[in-house]
């Protein structure tokens, strides 16, 4: 019975040794955004994006909870459509592909499009959090980015 205890206390210790040594994941720059489809209850994305993950192990990101907003209109939430996994001690630019679907309805969002074409640019932002996943430590960390868009 003793070796139980000790064995779970070793594993306690670890774990939480290794939460200590966790440091920051950044989403540093979007590098591109493209509109893969649009339709009545959203649209699908590939946001290409430069990820650094300063840290010694892999990290899957996983349960986003993401708004996508059109020049400070919020559009709709995202998803992933894939997982993503970031390579321990890298800073590299990844294809993220991301599901919105409409907040307001279709109508508003294609209202904010004709808006931006007549002006030839507009931005989007990306605001909420997500979760790292190594093993079975689990860290949820937020983020917001805002790119400006060129639309000519």
């Amino acid at each position: 019975m003793h070796d139980r205890v000790r064995i779970r206390l070793a594993l306690v210790t670890s774990v939480l040794c290794g939460c200590s040594s966790y440091q920051e994941v950044s989403l540093d720059r979007i590098v591109h955004v493209e509109l893969t489809e649009l339709n009545g209850q959203g649209m699908t994305m590939r946001v290409e994006a430069t990820i650094t993950n300063p840290n010694g192990y892999r990290l899957k990101v996983v349960d986003p909870d993401v708004d996508v907003s059109w020049n400070g209109k919020l559009l709709g939430k995202a998803t992933l459509d894939s997982s993503l996994s970031l390579p321990r001690r890298s800073s590299q630019v990844h294809s993220i592909p991301l599901r919105a679907t409409w907040t307001n309805g279709l109508v508003p969002a294609l209202l904010m499009g004709l808006g931006a074409l007549f002006e030839g640019q507009g931005e989007v932002s990306f605001k909420g959090t997500v979760v790292g996943k190594a093993g079975l430590l689990r860290k949820r960390f937020p983020f917001e980015i805002t790119e400006p868009v060129d639309l000519r």
